[in-house]
């Protein structure tokens, strides 16, 4: 029997202009498999600035696990620390993708699935119904031998959806492939509070030893914000909203001196995103809200990362051996994941954020005259707030001048 290789894409496109009826507790399987998924890549030696896009990595390989049987589709469920597939998931999942894609005015959030199949393969009727009702995939079928014409098919396909998207794919991307599943999100929205751009200034960026490193333009705002000095997570917090509405937020994590990404890493452990948000309510219940000192770099970072070994980090080996991968439920041949890889885009600015992803498969609490400076390196992170669910999640550590 021939060995075939199914490449999985996916694309992700977070982009805003400044920037629950789903259970918080089964959101929580796509939190902590991004922040697992993050420190990996951070603790394999990651130390530069990173964006990457959990949402979409995390549905794209929970529609694929429908596929594969055995102890290839339990490695997946477990490294997704998915536990009830066979239960309420799908019935969760789709709750809680609707709660984050109910967007408000000023905001739009969209999500499309997609499957490219090879017009010489054939995947199983079973897993065509679930990809399309349970997972919203848009299916299509065209020739791959043809590479070049099969990427315009494709890249045709993905604008029609979102027209954001252009020149996706590459004709390399099609070949020795049979079936190429992708996922595609779009972000847009406003700051709540913009910084206005007269205020942008020149100042020094500092590693985590508070040592000048180089310049960054400065944003700042003298505002009203949540804002926490969380000590037992050695690091200061602060929320930014979008919109006009309490549903979307950029986290920020700012670690004190002398205290790494990878330390603050380390306290998820111990330390939930339930916690931090606790902290920063808690605060202004306590001690109301005060107007505080805000300032961030304005920075654009882009990330590409191959995937394949952080997923076997979480358990998930089978699904890329070509000899132990079991797709039994998506066709009858024999295939394998080839190549998983993460392509992401973000863009801060006054107005906003433009952010964009691909996975292509080859103290005192007393805060009243309080600064935020971020001039050291920071966390981020891109949230649905009413089931804090991470859209997108990042980190600042080296200056770039943008």
């Amino acid at each position: 029997m021939t060995l075939s290789k199914i490449i999985l894409i996916k694309l992700l496109i977070l982009s805003v202009t400044t920037s629950c009826s789903a259970s918080i507790e089964f959101s929580s399987h796509e939190r902590n498999f991004a922040i697992y998924i993050m420190y990996q890549i951070v603790n394999r030696g990651n130390n530069g600035n990173l964006i990457f896009a959990p949402l979409s990595i995390w549905s794209l390989m929970a529609g694929v696990s429908f596929g594969a049987t055995g102890e290839c589709r339990n490695q997946i469920s477990s490294g997704l620390l998915i536990f009830n597939q066979d239960g309420t998931f799908i019935d969760d999942y789709k709750n809680l993708i609707e709660s984050v894609l109910n967007n408000e005015n000023k905001v739009t959030l969209e999500n499309v699935n997609f499957a490219f199949i090879d017009a010489s393969f054939s995947i199983k009727p079973e897993f065509r119904s679930v990809l399309m009702l349970n997972f919203g995939a848009v299916i299509k079928s065209i020739d791959f031998r043809d590479t070049n014409k099969a990427a315009v098919l494709a890249n045709e396909a993905i604008k029609d959806s979102i027209a954001t998207f252009t020149d996706v794919f590459r004709p390399e991307d099609f070949q020795e492939s049979s079936i190429i599943v992708s996922n595609a999100i779009l972000f847009k929205g406003n700051w709540s509070m913009p910084f206005k751009k007269s205020n942008t200034i020149l100042k020094i960026f500092r590693d985590v030893n508070d040592k000048q490193i180089g310049q960054v333009n400065m944003m700042h705002q003298r505002t009203q914000v949540y804002y926490s000095r969380f000590d037992e997570m050695g690091a200061s917090i602060m929320e930014l909203p979008y919109a006009d509405n309490d549903k979307y937020c950029m986290l920020l994590i700012f670690p004190y001196i002398g205290t790494t990404i990878d330390e603050v890493y380390r306290k998820f452990g111990i330390i939930t995103f339930h916690d931090i948000f606790d902290k920063l309510q808690n605060d202004v219940d306590v001690l109301g809200f005060k107007d505080i000192n805000v300032e961030l770099p304005r920075f654009r970072i882009k990330t590409s990362l191959v995937l394949n070994e952080v997923m076997k980090d979480a358990g998930i080996r089978h699904a890329f051996d070509p000899k132990l991968a079991a797709f039994d439920k998506l066709a009858n041949e024999s295939i394998y994941i080839g190549t998983l890889e993460h392509k992401a885009y973000i863009e801060v600015t006054e107005s906003g954020t433009l952010a964009y992803a691909t996975t292509p498969g080859h103290e005192n609490d007393d805060i009243s005259d309080s600064q935020i400076e971020a001039q050291r390196p920071f966390l981020f992170y891109i949230l649905e707030k009413p089931t804090l669910t991470i859209i997108f999640g990042g980190a600042y550590t080296k200056q770039n001048l943008f």
